[in-house]
């Protein structure tokens, strides 16, 4: 599993988001990547592969490279683990 956490330097919210993104992967021991991306509207190419729309974006990614769950807008540590942890440990919420 890993983590991918979109961003942008202008966007206040991404800022508030960065650390407790940071806080959530050290918690939970999943890797987390972050891509600046201030052109997110504008063709970044690693946005439009994972359809970001809106930022701060974090995306979990199965062990297969697949998009588990997301989240966009900013988010507390205990929303992101209501959002993340059923997924955890081989969790399916399908």
């Amino acid at each position: 599993m890993q983590l991918i956490f979109f961003h942008a330097n202008y966007c206040p919210p991404c800022k508030q988001m960065q650390p407790i993104a940071e806080q959530y992967a050290a918690q939970t021991g999943i890797p987390l990547y972050t891509f600046r991306s201030d052109d997110v509207y504008d063709g970044n190419a690693m946005a439009r592969q994972h359809h970001v729309h809106h930022i701060p974006c974090l995306i979990l990614l199965g062990e297969d490279g697949r998009e588990l769950t997301r989240t966009e807008a900013l988010h507390t540590l205990e929303t992101l683990h209501a959002a993340f942890d059923p997924y955890l440990n081989g969790g399916n919420t399908e």
